[in-house]
């Protein structure tokens, strides 16, 4: 996710779906998870991984992946929808 946007290589990672890229995206349903436990502050989130939520906002593919409801990411959909 690194790279610059919307790259080949992140364009067919979500297309492939393979299970590195869920288990990424899984990772940060489970931050908010712990954010919504209290677990972790919005502040600590925003230092710890706001530059790797900046790069899944980055690419399209992936935003629009996240975003459809069938794939399940609702928490992150919140996480990245809400500017952090």
């Amino acid at each position: 996710m690194d790279c610059s946007a919307n790259s080949d290589d992140v364009n067919q990672l979500v297309i492939d779906q393979n299970s590195e890229f869920t288990d990424y995206l899984n990772f940060f349903e489970y931050i908010v998870f712990l954010e919504n436990s209290r677990q972790l502050q919005d502040a600590e989130v925003e230092h710890l991984f706001g530059y790797y939520l900046s790069c899944l906002k980055r690419h399209v593919a992936v935003r629009d992946y996240i975003f459809d409801p069938k794939n399940g990411y609702e928490g992150l959909v919140t996480l990245i929808g809400s500017g952090k």
